[in-house]
């Protein structure tokens, strides 16, 4: 079976929390690919924009259960927002399998 790619987008600060809880808690169970906003010639730092995480199907529950946990521990966040192969946006509910 091949992998499944979700892409999240959020604020730098979210991301960058949220990949140091995903590395945590899918070691070896996923790839996940820093996303910046720097574009040749531009003089400041690179902004964290998105996190683009590769995994197989059988990892998908425990990348939702990781997602769920980090948003329940955050008072403000602005939001996450994910897509699915194609850029469909899902809900972190609706992780799974395609059906």
């Amino acid at each position: 079976m091949s992998d499944v790619q979700i892409r999240v987008e959020g604020t730098p600060e979210d991301l960058e929390q949220l990949r140091r809880d995903l590395q945590d808690a899918m070691a070896g169970e996923a790839r996940i690919q820093p996303v910046s906003s720097s574009a040749p010639g531009e003089l400041r730092e690179p902004v964290l924009v998105a996190l683009v995480i590769a995994l197989a199907p059988v990892a998908i529950d425990n990348l939702r259960r990781t997602i769920e946990r980090y948003l329940e521990h955050r008072e403000t966040i602005e939001e996450l927002r994910l897509y699915r192969d194609g850029g469909q946006e899902v809900a972190v509910e609706e992780l799974g399998p395609k059906g």
